[in-house]
């Protein structure tokens, strides 16, 4: 997704591979920052962000958290 001021939010899934766990991700597009990821949000071990959407005013984000506790159970959790 692309905001209004040129940012880039990305998503991730699979990032496990590299004992990272997957998120939602901005970068600028243009300026010092160009380039540089930040990560805004973390989600649970197992799980993916996906399809994030900024209200009009850009003060609110929503996303969906897909499968989180996967490969959990209330004894054994992962996150």
């Amino acid at each position: 997704m692309i905001d209004k001021n040129g940012h880039l939010w990305i998503t991730t899934n699979d990032t496990e591979k590299f004992d990272i766990a997957n998120g939602i991700w901005a970068c600028d597009t243009k300026g010092p920052g160009k380039g540089l990821t930040k990560r805004f949000l973390k989600v649970p071990i197992g799980a993916e962000a996906c399809s994030p959407v900024l209200t009009t005013d850009q003060q609110t984000m929503f996303c969906a958290i897909q499968h989180p506790g996967e490969g959990s159970d209330f004894n054994n959790p992962s996150t």
